[in-house]
């Protein structure tokens, strides 16, 4: 496993009870995936060549980022459980938000901007 800045790969990845939402820094992994083990292993774990240099941002979900992260822990991959409030206050503070849409920042279904946060939130500061 890596430190968070020796890692060449970043996946922040939004986890919701039946699906994750995918933000792959080198766009190798598709942008949707079951929450299941299998398909973990499948669509993501199996896709990272190089475990020791990838890190995985997840956000808290109150447990159902756990079968992510033991999939990610059993392949030798690094991965944060990233507080969500902390992800949230980044993007406010972000100059991300300057140039995406309003309505997307404010969206009730905010998947793929929390995984993207996620990984450019652990790019700047982890």
């Amino acid at each position: 496993m890596t430190s968070s800045k020796l890692a060449t790969r970043v996946i922040g990845i939004d986890v919701s009870k039946d699906k994750l939402d995918i933000s792959d820094s080198e766009g190798k992994i598709k942008k949707e995936v079951k929450n299941l083990t299998a398909s973990i292993v499948k669509c993501i774990v199996k896709k990272i060549a190089k475990p020791g240099e990838t890190f995985v941002v997840c956000e808290a979900t109150g447990g159902y980022e756990r079968t992510l992260v033991k999939a990610m822990q059993a392949a030798g991959v690094a991965v944060c459980i990233a507080n969500p409030f902390q992800v949230r206050q980044f993007a406010a503070c972000s100059t991300w938000q300057r140039w995406s849409r309003p309505d997307t920042t404010r969206s009730s279904k905010r998947s793929t901007l929390d995984c993207s946060l996620a990984v450019r939130k652990r790019k700047s500061h982890w």
